[in-house]
């Protein structure tokens, strides 16, 4: 028998072996506090003693009035809340976004700890330049035509 015809079934179970792999390794395993929980804040804080341990990711809106400095800039304490009016407490040890500002939309993730989320990721969302959302497209289009200097880097419609 000839070494050649044993080439490609080496071949295919290494490529099986690999893809097996790869799956595996990309796929949380059960207890695992790489699982990442995306979830709404007031399903986080009807159930948090249940995510004890566990990494979480929420949105939500940054309390006014919540946020504190414990030991110094790089130990902030802060509350994001649902719309529906629960919170969830917040504790982040890194340099804060250049966006973050009581009242705006953030995405906190990290591990539940006392109670508390460990925050290990923060994105805080600024609020659109170009077209404030309360707006209505009459006092949009009123605003663009009075202060055009505001929109100098912005192409005209249907101009390329």
């Amino acid at each position: 028998m000839k070494s050649g015809r044993f080439f490609p079934f080496v071949i295919a179970a290494i490529i099986g072996g690999l893809t097996i792999f790869i799956v595996k390794s990309s796929v949380p395993s059960e207890g695992s506090t790489d699982a990442r929980f995306a979830m709404a804040i007031n399903d986080l804080a009807e159930k948090l003693d249940q995510y004890e341990g566990k990494s979480v990711r929420v949105q939500g809106t940054i309390v006014e009035g919540s946020v504190y400095a414990e030991k110094d800039e790089f130990d902030i304490y802060f509350e994001l809340s649902h719309e529906d009016g629960q919170k969830v407490k917040v504790h982040y040890t890194k340099h804060l976004p250049d966006p973050f500002k009581e009242g705006r939309s953030a995405i906190a993730e990290g591990v539940i700890k006392d109670g508390i989320i460990q925050c290990t990721a923060l994105t805080v969302k600024c609020p659109s330049k170009y077209k404030r959302e309360d707006l209505s497209e009459d006092d949009y289009d009123r605003y663009k035509n009075e202060n055009p200097e505001h929109f100098k880097d912005s192409p005209e419609p249907g101009v390329e």
